[in-house]
């Protein structure tokens, strides 16, 4: 076997095992606080960063995303000397780990074996989450007796719970948009476990992903009416269904009120938010600002986050980091020339009003595949130039 197929099958292996730590979170050891857990990637990624580290060609972009890392490693450093140092910047560091080792696995491979591995850990994946499902019935089932989407099942495939293991399942859909028979039976997928878990962020994003496919060749002239026919459907599903008998819509219905109540829920937390804002715009450290949210409001949270990517990246960071993270995704959003991952960035902007934390590797993960494979292309193109 010549070392060209060994180099190629030590890099599909490594993709492998990162794919299947990120979105199989096992895990091991449960925190103090109760809350967080070192999972099974905290371990395997660490492992195989040194398998990479042995590699003689390491690849290092120094763009806007090294510059995000700069000046938030910089800001954790000067708020953690002001305000304390917290567990949570742990997680920053696996942020910049992922990043950068998924972007020296891809850049050795073809995008057709990166889809082959895609639709293994997807089978893997979707698969799990059915069998889970069948397994805690009688505790899915609780939740439309309650009205409810908080659900007492002990063991969640991703960390965050049910409204993240169906975005996972958004995400790994949209990477098969081109191919029309996958793609469907994921969105059915999501589309049903939003319904299951009472999840409204599943539900918006199953209707964004149907936009996207119905949307992918079309002129914005078509794209414009298949929007107004969305509304319009929207509109008659709003008109003529009973909310009494509808427990998903009635969580649709009552996120004005949610967001209103500063006990409990998101209207708390980001009441929290906002009130540390007003004296201060230059951050708290990583993980400091929700410590000082329950020292607001005298009262613990379970949450460790604040449900918003961008108020918790403004409260740990601050501004200028925010700014940079924002100027980055929105590039890559407005400019990649990959649809699967221009939609991806547009979904996560979408999303992360309401979910995410900004420490999640699987973002950092997909970004830094999509750096790789974007150089190649800009590269390969350049040398056709050139020979041309």
């Amino acid at each position: 076997m010549s070392i060209s197929m060994l180099n190629k099958k030590y890099n599909i292996l490594l993709l492998f095992f990162m794919f299947s730590s990120i979105f199989i979170q096992i895990p091991i050891i449960v925190l103090a606080n109760g809350i967080s857990s070192i999972k099974s990637y905290h371990i395997v990624i660490p492992i195989l960063f040194l398998i990479i580290l042995i590699r003689l060609k390491i690849v290092f972009f120094k763009n806007d995303v090294f510059l995000f890392f700069l000046f938030s490693l910089m800001s954790a450093i000067i708020n953690g000397l002001i305000f304390g140092f917290n567990m949570l910047a742990a997680q920053a560091l696996f942020c910049i780990l992922t990043y950068y080792m998924a972007i020296n696995i891809a850049y050795y491979i073809k995008l057709t074996d990166y889809y082959k591995i895609l639709k293994i850990i997807t089978i893997v994946f979707v698969l799990t989450v059915i069998i889970k499902s069948f397994y805690y019935y009688e505790a899915l089932s609780m939740v439309y007796d309650t009205r409810q989407a908080t659900l007492s099942i002990p063991f969640w495939l991703v960390g965050g719970g049910h409204n993240l293991e169906v975005t996972y399942i958004a995400f790994l859909a949209i990477f098969f948009i081109k191919r029309k028979a996958i793609f469907y039976i994921l969105l059915t997928i999501v589309a049903f476990f939003s319904i299951i878990y009472l999840s409204r962020i599943g539900m918006i994003e199953a209707v964004m992903l149907l936009f996207f496919r119905l949307t992918l060749n079309m002129s914005k002239k078509k794209i414009f009416i298949v929007i107004c026919c969305i509304f319009l459907v929207f509109l008659l599903l709003i008109l003529n269904i009973n909310f009494e008998n509808s427990s998903l819509l009635d969580r649709f219905i009552n996120i004005s009120k949610e967001l209103q109540n500063t006990k409990e829920g998101r209207g708390m937390l980001w009441f929290a938010a906002f009130e540390l804002l007003q004296s201060n715009l230059n951050g708290y450290g990583i993980g400091n600002s929700i410590l000082m949210a329950e020292d607001i409001l005298n009262r613990n949270f379970i949450e460790n986050n604040f449900h918003n990517l961008y108020l918790q990246y403004l409260l740990d960071l601050g501004i200028l980091p925010l700014l940079v993270y924002l100027y980055l995704i929105l590039k890559r959003a407005i400019s990649s020339k990959i649809k699967e991952f221009k939609i991806f960035f547009i979904l996560f902007i979408m999303i992360s009003f309401v979910q995410f934390t900004g420490y999640d590797v699987v973002f950092w993960f997909f970004l830094g595949l999509h750096d790789a494979i974007n150089r190649k292309l800009y590269l390969q193109k350049n040398q056709k130039e050139v020979l041309t």
